[in-house]
């Protein structure tokens, strides 16, 4: 049947609440920043279009072309992309997580601050950070990261609550969007389909604040990613191996299964 092609307003490519599609504004004047003048812009006719899951966008492309080839252009450009739906929905997740898991040890260092500034007029930086780390964080990370309570009640001085150590919640928390990030990046290598050829042309979404920024390639998103996939199904090996052996999975199991040597599962299972 083939991803549907659906005529949108030009700023507007949202016009379902779910499902996928390649939305298409009307075809027009494209423009981009000259890279050796920023101050210059070129235009060219053409027309743009986003890859849509519901009101979210997955993936932006522009072509340049006629109006009487518009039309084939979008239907050309839904073909490339459509292989990789099941892919680029698993991947959407990608970018807020690795942004995340980015900024988390700042935010732990500025949520650690001398909270004594907070006792003059409360810095709006530190309880942003605390805020943020504490809403992040599920209830056993906080219990973790939580210290000993203080005081003497036994002296009649009154127990107060353990102190939140910020850096230790960020780690927490952090490890587990990484977790959360390789998952995800394992779930698309299974998902892929590594003989349907690359969807050239298309883009990352492109900040809203500056359309005519360049995007990061599609295909190299997916590329790094699936890698990355890759790289953590392979960190995990010796574990796994390690844990199948003590359900009682034999050798000869595992091997008739992953393919994987004797003298690997023996190394793996010190």
């Amino acid at each position: 049947m083939g991803l549907e092609v659906i005529e949108v307003e030009r700023s507007q490519p949202g016009v379902r609440e779910q499902g996928v599609y390649v939305a298409a504004a009307p075809w027009g004047w494209l423009e981009w920043r000259d890279r050796s003048n920023r101050n210059h812009t070129w235009r060219e006719r053409g027309g743009r279009m986003w890859l849509m899951d519901g009101r979210s966008t997955l993936a932006y492309a522009e072509r340049q072309c006629s109006r009487d080839d518009w039309e084939a252009e979008t239907k050309t450009a839904a073909g490339l992309v459509e292989p990789w739906l099941r892919v680029l929905r698993i991947l959407a997740a990608v970018p807020a997580l690795e942004e995340q898991i980015a900024e988390l040890p700042q935010l732990g260092n500025v949520a650690a601050d001398d909270h004594d500034e907070l006792l003059y007029g409360e810095n709006d930086y530190i309880v942003g950070a605390i805020r943020t780390l504490t809403e992040a964080a599920t209830d056993e990370e906080s219990e973790q990261a939580t210290g000993a309570p203080t005081g003497a009640p036994a002296l009649g001085f009154p127990a107060r609550p353990g102190r939140i150590d910020m850096r230790k919640l960020a780690g927490l928390v952090a490890e587990r969007k990484s977790a959360e990030l390789r998952t995800a990046q394992l779930v698309a290598l299974a998902a892929a389909d590594l003989g349907a050829p690359a969807p050239t042309g298309w883009e990352l979404p492109r900040p809203t604040w500056d359309p005519m920024e360049e995007g990061a390639p599609l295909g190299r998103h997916i590329a790094r990613n699936l890698l990355a996939g890759w790289a953590a199904g392979r960190d995990l090996r010796d574990p796994l191996l390690a844990w199948a052996k003590a359900t009682g999975v034999t050798a000869t199991e595992m091997q008739a299964v992953s393919g994987i040597a004797r003298t690997t599962m023996n190394r793996a299972g010190k």
